[in-house]
């Protein structure tokens, strides 16, 4: 798992095609993604103007029975106060520089 990685290391390394893409304590990693996880109802994904990962897909966990989504903003993070932001760890940093590099490079 991904989670245990911050217990068993003080560093981590991230590479992708044999190119590094970060070097940092496994706490950094995690905060880099601080404030772009949120918890958004599937039928709102249309209103985000930032380019997205949807990182899974949570239980039905509101008044209303929508599907929750648990989206990763790799752009433009304002206007989301409405939603609940997530606590972050260090897969969405992992996946916030992943999917970064992959935005980039198109």
């Amino acid at each position: 798992m991904i989670e245990d990685i911050k217990y068993l290391c003080n560093e981590v390394i991230i590479i992708k095609s044999g190119q590094i893409l970060k070097v940092a304590h496994s706490n950094e990693i995690a905060s880099l993604a601080s404030g772009r996880v949120y918890k958004i109802p599937e039928r709102e994904l249309s209103n985000l103007k930032s380019p997205f990962y949807i990182e899974n897909y949570l239980i039905r966990d509101n008044e209303k029975n929508e599907k929750i989504v648990k989206v990763l903003l790799l752009g433009d993070i304002s206007n989301m106060e409405k939603y609940s932001a997530c606590e972050v760890d260090i897969e969405d940093g992992y996946l916030l520089i992943l999917k970064e590099k992959e935005l980039h490079a198109e």
